[in-house]
């Protein structure tokens, strides 16, 4: 394989199977009355959410400790985790930002995120009608 078809292929298939299993988890808990949370809670994003940053911080240890390859990362949190969750991704950049010192930095990217994000989702409705 040549040097740039291979992380786009680690990356691809991991993305298709993360975003396969994050149907299936809402799937699941729709199918389960007592899973599907009400208006206040929507659990299976909750869910999906807190066992994504879970795997990509295991990820991200494991590779700066040289226990996985630069290959397994691409698969399992820029494809895998990506596909699954894109939040798990945003906690780490947050975290590496505040562990790295840049307190103001994290807390912009923080505050922009979400504020921008919530914004961008009602402009994009409003634009739809």
């Amino acid at each position: 394989m040549t040097t740039l078809f291979q992380p786009l292929l680690l990356v691809f298939l991991g993305g298709g199977v993360g975003s396969v299993l994050r149907y299936l988890v809402t799937r699941g808990c729709e199918a389960v009355p007592s899973l599907r949370g009400s208006a206040m809670m929507p659990l299976a994003t909750l869910g999906v959410n807190v066992v994504g940053c879970l795997v990509i911080g295991i990820v991200a240890a494991a590779v700066s400790k040289g226990a996985l390859k630069e290959e397994h990362r691409l698969l399992l949190a820029v494809g895998l985790m990506g596909g699954f969750t894109t939040f798990s991704t945003y906690a780490l950049e947050l975290v590496q930002k505040a562990t790295d010192g840049h307190w103001v930095t994290a807390g912009a990217y923080l505050l922009l995120s979400n504020v921008l994000g919530v914004v961008a989702v009602v402009g994009g409705m409003k634009m739809v009608g």
